[in-house]
């Protein structure tokens, strides 16, 4: 899935990571680990943070939310958690989002959307009851294929699923849902119930990744690494990666020294090439990890870079071959660049992160990965 710079876990004010309170006044957050509060005592109150990218009907909608409910009256007012537009004052006049009744002494999680024309409001019915004080995993589907809107239940710990809920969506209606976060849904109940928010993840489908336009798998690339930070980037990231930072370096080197780039790809990739583009996208991804820092620091950017450096060594002094992938030998049929010949006056071209432009330029905050 495509992350929209949501994924957010509260263990820093979440002023500094770009959430807000939208309206209102009843939403905080505690103890720097959850957000939310006493829910019905402002219907314009909205605790919320935007998406890298708006969601709309078209679009299968993702998100999942680590919540809790608790200190609920018999005449609890509703909560919402999902997605909203920032323009509308209330969050229930245009969201896609989980509803909480809490009205009856108990807390009961139902699916609600909102279209934009200000009327059309979808809500499931719901009998599954969450326990007070204990936190669930709730993921929210909007599937447009199958005509459908979904809240999954899972327990935390062991995310079994304990429910799903569903409702048909409306088809004609449209909405556009740029914010993520925790909503007020009435001020009129006599009581209120505290409602907490302490993780969430608003995804979308990624834009696809054609394999056949790469010379490595992503998969590929974060085998080349055990950092942690490069094994969790999404597909989508690592190959954005390798598109706008390896591939052309790859093809630049190898064309300087007469060969005939860019060569075959996906399957048909040549397994050195593969392996080099491997080795340096997953550099490049370490020193996108490490912003916010030195890149230098990364345990892992002078080490790949120099394995790089000494398989494109063994290449020019003859220890290496390139084969295709029939194993064939690529010959060399272009002239050779004499600016970048590694033989100029003794001299090696050797891989390096800073031939192009500055990576936090070109990717920019919607991939981003380091801090935020």
């Amino acid at each position: 899935m495509t992350d929209y710079q949501i994924e957010d876990t509260f263990t820093t004010d979440p002023a500094d990571m770009g959430w807000s309170v939208f309206a209102g006044t009843s939403l905080d957050w505690d103890s720097l680990e959850k957000i939310g509060g006493s829910l019905g005592s402002d219907v314009d109150a909205r605790y919320s943070k935007f998406l890298g990218k708006a969601q709309l009907p078209t679009d299968n909608i993702i998100s999942r939310f680590i919540l809790m409910a608790e200190n609920i009256g018999v005449n609890s007012a509703p909560a919402l958690i999902g997605l909203f537009n920032s323009k509308t004052v209330e969050g229930q006049d245009e969201c896609f989002a989980i509803k909480l009744l809490t009205d009856s002494n108990d807390i009961r999680p139902q699916v609600y959307i909102a279209y934009n024309d200000g009327t059309t409001k979808i809500e499931s019915t719901s009998t599954y009851s969450l326990t007070s004080g204990t936190k669930y995993v709730i993921s929210l589907r909007y599937v447009p294929e199958d005509g459908k809107a979904y809240v999954g239940i899972y327990d935390f710990l062991t995310e079994t699923l304990l429910s799903e809920i569903s409702v048909n969506i409306d088809s004609t209606k449209s909405f556009s849902l740029n914010q993520a976060g925790i909503s007020e849904m009435s001020a009129t109940y006599a009581d209120t119930a505290d409602v907490w928010v302490y993780e969430v993840d608003a995804l979308g489908e990624p834009d696809p990744i054609i394999y056949t336009s790469l010379y490595c798998t992503p998969s590929e690339a974060r085998l080349m690494t055990n950092l942690d930070t490069v094994n969790d980037m999404s597909d989508s990231t690592i190959a954005q990666i390798e598109t706008i930072y390896a591939i052309p370096q790859v093809n630049s080197h190898f064309r300087s020294e007469g060969y005939d780039a860019p060569f075959s790809s996906g399957d048909d990739t040549p397994p050195l090439i593969r392996t080099i583009t491997a080795l340096l996208t997953s550099a490049y991804a370490a020193r996108k990890s490490y912003i916010g820092h030195d890149p230098n620091e990364s345990p892992v950017y002078a080490a790949v870079l120099k394995e790089v450096n000494s398989i494109w060594k063994s290449l020019l002094n003859g220890e290496l071959e390139l084969l295709d992938i029939d194993n064939n030998w690529i010959e060399r049929t272009l002239e050779t660049s004499g600016g970048m010949l590694s033989t100029t006056d003794g001299q090696t071209s050797l891989f390096s992160l800073d031939d192009v432009p500055d990576i936090t330029e070109v990717i920019s905050g919607g991939l981003y990965i380091g801090d935020t």
